[in-house]
């Protein structure tokens, strides 16, 4: 059984706590008590931290510290197509917090979003808990994917 190879710490959290990512089989951990498996459907506050741009601050800026790790490790870069880069947008959009929602909307402004990610920006960009702000760029990323996949969401406009 192949042991998860992990990277150097990633960057720190508010409480000085080093985020250490590993990886096997093409899977994304972090590293805790109990290795957590990093998915883009799971809630994981541990990764909220990387959308501050202080930490790491965009997708690219984030690939780009992957490849230097990985190559720390020898590790193909090509493992980081299997990142899960919706991670923490997903966490974000759970915990209802404006500061992380607004971290996420230019988080997202650089990532491929699938169909089921797309639905739920649509639900969020209705969600009036949401600044304005913050609900206007999840339609700016809406519908930029609408014209590049030809496909339009059917909007709730809650008149």
């Amino acid at each position: 059984m192949k042991k998860i190879k992990w990277l150097e710490p990633l960057f720190n959290n508010a409480a000085g706590h080093k985020i250490i990512l590993g990886i096997k089989n093409n899977q994304w951990y972090i590293q805790d008590k109990q290795p957590i498996l990093v998915e883009n459907d799971k809630v994981i506050h541990l990764l909220l931290p990387m959308m501050e741009k202080e930490r790491i601050g965009s997708p690219s800026a984030l690939e780009a510290k992957l490849k230097l790790l990985l190559e720390k490790i020898s590790v193909d870069e090509a493992a980081i197509k299997n990142f899960p880069f919706w991670c923490p947008v997903n966490t974000a959009f759970h915990l209802k917090m404006n500061y992380w929602i607004h971290l996420s909307t230019l988080w997202i402004e650089n990532l491929e979003i699938n169909l089921k990610q797309a639905e739920l920006i649509l639900s969020l960009s209705n969600e009036k808990w949401i600044e304005q702000g913050n609900r206007h760029r999840l339609m700016k990323v809406l519908k930029r994917w609408e014209k590049k996949n030809k496909f339009c969401l059917i909007k709730n406009n809650n008149f």
